[in-house]
């Protein structure tokens, strides 16, 4: 009867009368240990070893969490001899070959801690939220449309410029502010000069994205209608570091202007990963032609390049060419994903 119960069940096959081999081994059970050793003997390594008892289940766990669920970053071999130390204490005189093996330590971790506990126990929390954690979402979903939300940060720029005045002056690396709309993609502000990230920087980007840009261009030569930068007015809301409007200042715009100022929390710019990444998109379109651009590490190793000494562009041609990114940005981005 289970023969031909079987062959109906799979298919009225010669095959379906095979032996369930499969279910051999009670794969995944775990096993009571006896005085007979487990699992196949050993073919070079000398003596039959040990099998893993409540008590050494209890030192691998000890080993584990001081060694391997830390955010030190030991080794698992480091972690195994930490316990061998920990075994022979309690068997001073056990011969190497009855020690438990590497091996049996790590078939332990893996069997008893899940991947996410490892991660997680491994990484720092900061470390975790912002590079390691699931993302269960986009920026995207928080914009109900055009104006929902703005997103503000500011950047030091990857290149040295020199003065207006006289060219001779090398004054430094502009700071850049962006503000851009989260729903839409579109720069709707900016600020480029030489006030450090602050209130007083953010208000002017701010100020920028809230009012009609002709006047802003023409001060730079360039001649735009309002609408090939439409962008004027208040958004519903405002995301920014824990810096510039995180004070008292910002108080005003929230009462006057029912403007929700919102902050990330420390450590997390990937909460605002879309102004983070236009930065990069808008230094790329003019560093690969610019003199005095900043490459690789900032600090100036002996013999090294001195970026300063190569720069020729004047703080308003900056920001005239950043101005000319922001316009080709606006007009000609396309959004692939959505």
């Amino acid at each position: 009867y289970r023969l031909i119960r079987q062959y109906w069940q799979r298919g009225q096959i010669v095959n379906a009368l095979l032996p369930d081999y499969k279910n051999s081994g009670a794969k995944g059970k775990k096993r009571t240990p006896g005085k007979t050793k487990l699992g196949r003997p050993r073919k070079y390594d000398p003596g039959s070893g040990v099998n893993v008892d409540e008590f050494i289940e209890k030192l691998f766990r000890i080993a584990i969490q001081k060694y391997l669920l830390t955010e030190k970053g030991y080794s698992f071999p480091y972690a195994h001899r930490r316990f061998k130390d920990m075994y022979e204490t309690y068997f001073p005189d056990v011969p190497e070959a009855e020690i438990p093996t590497n091996w049996q330590m790590k078939h332990f971790y893996q069997r008893e801690y899940t991947q996410i506990e490892k991660i997680k126990s491994r990484a720092s929390q900061n470390s975790y939220n912002k590079d390691i954690r699931p993302l269960t979402g986009t920026a995207t979903m928080h914009a109900l449309g055009p104006g929902s939300r703005f997103e503000i940060d500011a950047t030091i720029a990857d290149i040295y410029v020199v003065s207006d005045v006289n060219r001779g002056w090398i004054v430094g690396r502009p700071v850049v502010y962006i503000v851009i709309d989260v729903f839409s993609r579109l720069i709707v502000g900016c600020y480029i000069g030489f006030e450090n990230p602050s209130y007083v920087a953010a208000m002017q980007a701010l100020q920028v994205a809230m009012t009609d840009k002709v006047e802003l261009c023409r001060q730079y030569g360039i001649e735009i209608e309002s609408q090939d930068w439409p962008a004027i007015g208040f958004p519903d809301a405002i995301l920014a570091d824990r810096g510039e409007l995180l004070g008292y200042q910002i108080e005003n715009l929230e009462k006057s202007f029912s403007v929700r100022i919102e902050n990330t929390p420390p450590f997390r710019g990937d909460a605002k990963g879309i102004v983070e990444r236009n930065f990069k998109t808008l230094q790329a379109d003019f560093t690969p032609f610019a003199p005095g651009v900043v490459t690789g590490t900032i600090v100036k190793k002996r013999g090294g390049k001195d970026y300063r000494l190569d720069a020729k562009l004047s703080i308003s041609g900056f920001k005239e060419i950043i101005l000319s990114s922001i316009l080709y940005h606006n007009q000609y981005h396309v959004m692939k994903t959505y």
